[in-house]
């Protein structure tokens, strides 16, 4: 069986007042053959919490990116949030949150937040397989 490397993630960038991809190259390519995400997301801004956080994914490199997780689901474990601490979708000003993720069958994922004004956030996890 052919094992995959672990993949690290380590995205930041300026976020604003709506939903904005975290990162210059905000893409992460998986090619399909990991299982669990695990990463923390940290808001950097000095005074300001998250109005939401997002994560993408595409099940095809040419798809549309699909919705995964956003808003109030960051609170339940279900679907593909496999446990998490911190309220990832309003994070204060200079907290963190982490999650797991099921991202099986997925062969891209991308991260968006939003602050209602500028700020900046950084998302850094490992893919395993």
């Amino acid at each position: 069986m052919l094992r995959l490397p672990t993949q690290n993630i380590d995205k930041s960038g300026a976020i604003a007042d709506a939903l904005t991809d975290i990162g210059a190259l905000p893409e992460v390519n998986l090619g399909g053959g990991y299982k669990r995400l695990s990463f923390e997301v940290e808001n950097s801004h000095a005074s300001v919490a998250f109005d939401d956080f997002e994560l993408l994914g595409k099940t095809h490199a040419s798809g549309a990116w699909i919705s995964l997780i956003t808003g109030a689901a960051w609170g339940t474990i279900a679907g593909r949030l496999l446990d998490f601490t911190g309220a990832h979708n309003t994070l204060a000003a200079t907290a963190s949150a982490e999650a797991l993720i099921d991202i099986s069958g997925l062969v891209k994922i991308k991260f968006q937040a939003s602050t209602g004004t500028a700020g900046t956030a950084q998302v850094y996890g490992t893919a395993v397989e």
